[in-house]
């Protein structure tokens, strides 16, 4: 199974050192550039261990995706809080399910 996930659940498994959790639970994990950037390049600034633990799972079993298309200018015209958004476009342009 394929996931997206927002900065929260990253943040609180890593910062129990249980990444392991996510990655039996949902095998690959999704992140958009705006959670690499909250969650591992502003974590890493601030020495969070999380962060790097993140990071260590990137390109194994998180992938940073940048997805592409209209989901922005369809969200903001029917005010789709901007996470869900990103979430949303995410799992939109990879043809995945989405479950509200």
């Amino acid at each position: 199974m394929i996931t997206v996930s927002d900065s929260t659940p990253l943040i609180h498994f890593g910062t129990i050192k249980r990444l392991d959790l996510l990655r039996s639970m949902y095998g690959r994990i999704f992140i958009k550039e705006a959670v690499h950037r909250e969650v591992v390049t502003e974590g890493i600034a601030l020495g969070k261990m999380d962060a790097f633990l993140v990071e260590k799972a990137i390109d194994d079993w998180i992938e940073v995706v940048n997805p592409k298309g209209y989901a922005g200018e369809i969200c903001s015209r029917y005010r789709i809080y901007t996470s869900v958004r990103r979430n949303r476009s995410c799992l939109h342009e990879n043809w995945m399910p989405i479950c509200s």
